[in-house]
């Protein structure tokens, strides 16, 4: 049982339910890319994180520690979101507006 647990959580990205969400991994990256665009707000479409948006923000804080970048000068909006429509694959992804910077 555990393996089939592990294979599904793999194949689908994690999922979307409260108790596990999206793979850490994934959403790491998706922290990582707002810091890298110092992105000062964010629509938040994840069930996940419109529900524990400190979730997000921890990460977000976290790599910015780490990365040195200053958040407190970001600029721009972003949107994370579902990669897929399917309803038990929990991979996120960040879709910026075209006024981010780069």
């Amino acid at each position: 049982m555990t393996a089939l647990l592990a294979m599904h959580v793999h194949a689908h990205h994690g999922d979307r339910s409260l108790q596990y969400g999206p793979t850490l991994g994934n959403q790491l990256d998706v922290a990582r890319r707002i810091v890298e665009r110092r992105i000062s707000g964010v629509n938040l479409e994840v069930d996940n994180y419109a529900k524990f948006p400190q979730g997000l923000q921890f990460l977000v804080s976290t790599c910015a520690r780490k990365m040195r970048v200053d958040m407190n000068s970001g600029t721009g909006r972003a949107t994370v979101r579902y990669v897929k429509p399917t309803p038990d694959d929990g991979e996120i992804e960040v879709v910026f507006q075209d006024d981010a910077p780069r």
